[in-house]
């Protein structure tokens, strides 16, 4: 539209000039009445375009210029409509990926509960093997070359945890996911490492060393927790990890146990004092 204008502007600014080059010498003003019949015929040139030809080069540059300009507007709105195309495109493929990952993370979160159920097992489970090799390391009359075997760490927990990372963009959740998959896998290093006789000097591990483990699994028991709401559909978590923590210490018996006070000592440096009880923070203890 502006070039149009712009065209027509220019037009009636050379018809003007062609009326006024026109008129004769003795005329004075172009609209007096001595002047007004030559004045009339002027117009009527200009209406029938008879000024075309005093500027004919001048007229064949505006008509070049409106058409490259006619060209160039046509290009770009041509351009503009195949960038919209393209980008409603994108922005569909874009709806389609996105509902489809949801639609994904939805059915991988329908089946955490149950790894995590699975984990929770895993872990009372351990957590009562250690208690008992904790007491026999404790018995002087007990035989402490006898094997101890741990159970392996069940294959339907960290993989649905990693397939859950993969898709989630929440970043508390994913953090929260892959602090729970790696620290399963540290604490069965940590089990292995027990009876390891080619890293350590001794041929079976010491009360201490158990307890260090048994605060790993009231550390790894109170994330699983927490992370139960997430799985029931929520973005929302169980409380924070220091409660969670000294809540799974209590329900695996570390809590209560007076011979599991380094347990306890452990979980105070790191993760404050258990809330429900006073107990000072022990400064220099490391998991």
């Amino acid at each position: 539209m502006l070039p149009c204008v712009v065209i027509i502007v220019i037009w009636l600014a050379v018809a003007v000039a062609t009326i006024v080059d026109r008129m004769p010498p003795q005329c004075g003003p172009l609209f007096e009445p001595p002047c007004l019949s030559e004045a009339w015929q002027k117009i009527g040139d200009i209406a029938t375009l008879a000024w075309v030809d005093d500027w004919e080069a001048l007229v064949g540059s505006f008509v070049a210029l409106l058409a490259a300009l006619l060209g160039a507007s046509a290009i770009r709105r041509q351009m503009r409509q195949t960038e919209r195309i393209a980008w409603e495109q994108r922005q569909q493929v874009d709806q389609h990926v996105e509902e489809a990952r949801r639609r994904k993370l939805r059915g991988l979160r329908a089946g955490l509960p149950l790894a995590l159920s699975s984990a929770s097992a895993h872990l009372t489970r351990i957590a009562s093997d250690l208690r008992a090799l904790h007491g026999r390391l404790r018995d002087p009359a007990a035989d402490k070359d006898v094997p101890f075997v741990f159970a392996p760490l069940p294959q339907d927990i960290v993989p649905p945890l990693q397939s859950i990372v993969e898709l989630e963009d929440d970043d508390v959740a994913r953090d929260s996911l892959i602090s729970l998959a790696s620290e399963l896998q540290v604490l069965h290093a940590n089990l292995r490492s027990l009876f390891d006789v080619h890293s350590s000097h001794r041929t079976h591990p010491t009360p201490l060393d158990v307890e260090v483990v048994c605060a790993r699994v009231a550390i790894v028991s109170g994330m699983v927790d927490i992370l139960y709401n997430y799985a029931r559909g929520t973005n929302e978590f169980g409380g924070d990890l220091p409660s969670a923590i000294w809540n799974a210490a209590g329900r695996l018996r570390f809590g209560s146990d007076p011979n599991m006070q380094y347990v306890r000592d452990l979980l105070t440096a790191h993760y404050g004092a258990d809330p429900s009880k006073a107990e000072s923070i022990v400064p220099g203890l490391t998991l």
